[in-house]
């Protein structure tokens, strides 16, 4: 499920992106082809359409591993606080097999868990 959501974060800013460029470069609801054209250039500064694209993706990507950074980092936290309340790293791994989050995230921090 921790993958999906950050999945579809990263999809949706980068549609919103757009959508905003789209609204911006026509005066009207009219949509077309060239107005999308004019406000991913205008998105793009000096690259033109080509720089508005790769903006766009990167935006999408950046949301995507920032998600996947945040999630990490507070797992790691979680662990260093439970840590200094004396809890076991047996009692850990036992509450991780609990919590409601990716089998990839628990993985990692298991392995962290283990470091």
């Amino acid at each position: 499920m921790d993958k999906v959501l950050s999945i579809v974060s990263g999809v949706l800013v980068s549609a919103m992106m757009i959508l905003v460029a789209w609204l911006g470069s026509t005066r009207s609801l009219d949509f077309d082809r060239k107005s999308l054209g004019r406000g991913l250039a205008a998105m793009g500064g000096p690259l033109g359409l080509a720089g508005g694209i790769i903006l766009v993706v990167a935006v999408g990507v950046a949301v995507y591993g920032v998600h996947e950074l945040v999630n990490v980092g507070f797992g790691r936290a979680i662990i260093r606080r439970l840590r200094s309340r004396g809890r076991s790293d047996a009692d850990i791994a036992a509450q991780l097999d609990t919590m409601p989050i990716s089998r990839g995230l628990k993985r990692q921090l298991k392995k962290d868990l283990k470091a």
